[in-house]
């Protein structure tokens, strides 16, 4: 304690850190001066808006907060990052549809960089030929993928095997969903399937859970950039061990990968590392062959390294948040299972294309999508140039906040937005789908950005509902009334742990 106060009262130091907020003074102030940025909470010096995120259990909710007072477009400070956030539909619409090349940036942040192996994958990569080329070809590589059978066999599979890790009573299904949707993920990236009880099985879902649990808030080195140019002495133990997970889970991601590559034949495509491979092979007689060239096989491996981190966690805690509202609103459920029972039956599993009559559980799943908004505030995004956004100046550089959740939640939309009303996404007298895009609502995001894994994803989870609900019933605990709040987490929209009681349908 002594040696901290010596360092803090040194001259030297006293001067630095004076210099600094002189400096934070003065870069605040010209920015201020040259554009005429949106309104918003009034930042501290050095931390911005950081004490009140810290305080606010929810940063979503905060900004929505903020934005009845300031209005749809804030400026906010986390640190020395500066950010505007949008928090309605039509500014959303504004920056990603209708300036979309504007708004098509990533912030380059530490995390990302370590996990993207320098911005080679499609998530944290900029815009640009190489990006344009990746993403066209991950597109037809998944797009090919979910037309096949093979994701019907891969749903079936997982879910067959809930069986054998179901409880009598009532269970936290956090750890049998994680297996489920594990497997299916595994199985569509690298064809592999795994009993429940595999060491390698078990190892790898340990190291996930924990790189998801470190993952949430995010580390501080991508708020402040200067941190990760310390010795790792300097880093926190928390920025150590997901930085560390981060590169093992890298490390078994490539090796799979490479594993692909010598066994690769374009006449037995298995899964979607082979689709990436063959559609890459197909590219090389019509691509332009310098584009193709910066495109290498570290950028495809880190697609399927995208498909399957982002897929994985996104669709674990769509279906929890599934199973909740199932259990606490069993009128839902009775649809859901008579819909299934009449389309569908009991004798025959569920298929891709009986998602076509499926409206109601197509309807559940756009509802969940609404109401959880898992990721309330996506990915940040950055511009790629100066420009003017409803009368405000953006400068080229300054990170965009994406509050899906506030548009997912807004009342201009959504009657009783905070109410779980699959019926909502129906036709009330001819029972037919009303439409998925609708306004205020993008669950996959929108312009040049939008998740490249978005049909395969519905299918897939779609799939896993109508296949678990046609065998399984769920029901809250006897006498127990389930907490449907989300967990305090400031970055995303997790259900808190709770227990059912999962049964076969008689």
């Amino acid at each position: 304690m002594l040696s901290l106060l010596s360092i803090l009262i040194d001259p030297r130091t006293f001067w630095t850190l004076a210099i600094l907020f002189v400096l934070w003074l003065f870069n605040n102030w010209v920015s201020r001066k040259k554009y005429k940025l949106p309104p918003g909470p009034t930042p501290f010096p050095l931390i911005g808006n950081y004490l009140d995120l810290r305080k606010h259990p929810y940063t979503y909710q905060l900004l929505a907060e903020w934005s009845k007072q300031y209005g749809d477009i804030i400026y906010v400070e986390i640190g020395p990052m500066k950010c505007v956030a949008l928090n309605s539909f039509p500014a959303i619409q504004e920056a990603y549809v209708k300036q979309k090349d504007i708004f098509a940036g990533r912030p380059q942040v530490y995390s990302g960089e370590v996990f993207s192996d320098g911005g080679k994958n499609i998530l944290f990569g900029q815009p640009g030929p190489t990006w344009n080329l990746h993403r066209k070809l991950a597109l037809k590589a998944i797009k090919n993928y979910a037309s096949g059978d093979k994701l019907e066999d891969l749903v079936h599979t997982a879910v067959g095997r809930i069986d054998s890790v179901l409880e009598s009573g009532p269970m936290d299904p956090t750890h049998m969903i994680g297996l489920v949707m594990f497997n299916i993920i595994n199985g569509i990236v690298f064809g592999k399937s795994y009993e429940y009880d595999d060491p390698e099985f078990k190892y790898q879902m340990q190291m996930i859970d924990e790189l998801l649990s470190l993952n949430v808030s995010g580390v501080w080195s991508d708020y402040v950039p200067f941190l990760q140019y310390l010795p790792d002495f300097f880093s926190s133990p928390h920025t150590r061990k997901s930085m560390n997970l981060t590169r093992k889970w890298m490390g078994f991601n490539y090796t799979q990968f490479k594993k692909h590559q010598e066994e690769f034949n374009p006449d037995n495509v298995r899964d979607l590392t082979d689709e990436l491979l063959f559609t890459k092979k197909q590219a090389e007689d019509e691509e332009d062959e310098k584009v193709l060239g910066s495109l290498t096989n570290s950028h495809m491996a880190q697609t399927g390294l995208d498909v399957y981190t982002a897929g994985l966690e996104t669709s674990m805690y769509t279906l929890l948040w599934t199973f909740l509202y199932m259990a606490t609103k069993p009128e839902c459920q009775d649809k859901l299972q008579e819909e299934i029972d009449r389309v569908v039956g009991r004798d025959r599993k569920p298929t891709l294309q009986d998602g076509k009559s499926l409206l109601y559980c197509e309807a559940v799943f756009d509802e969940v999508l609404r109401l959880a908004t898992v990721a309330p505030l996506g990915l940040p995004r950055v511009t790629t140039s100066d420009t003017v956004l409803n009368g405000y100046e953006i400068p080229k550089g300054m990170t965009i906040i994406t509050n899906l959740w506030a548009m997912h939640h807004d009342p201009k939309y959504w009657e009783e937005p905070m109410e779980f009303k699959p019926e909502r996404w129906l036709d009330e007298v001819t029972g037919q789908r009303v439409g998925r895009t609708r306004d205020s609502y993008m669950p996959f995001s929108s312009g040049r950005r939008f998740c490249v894994g978005k049909t395969l994803a519905r299918r897939e989870i779609n799939l896993t509902i109508a296949t678990f609900f046609q065998k399984y019933r769920v029901s809250p605990p006897e006498g127990v009334t389930l907490d449907m709040a989300a967990k305090e987490q400031p970055l995303t929209c997790f259900p808190k742990p709770y227990k059912i009681v999962i049964q076969k349908r008689g």
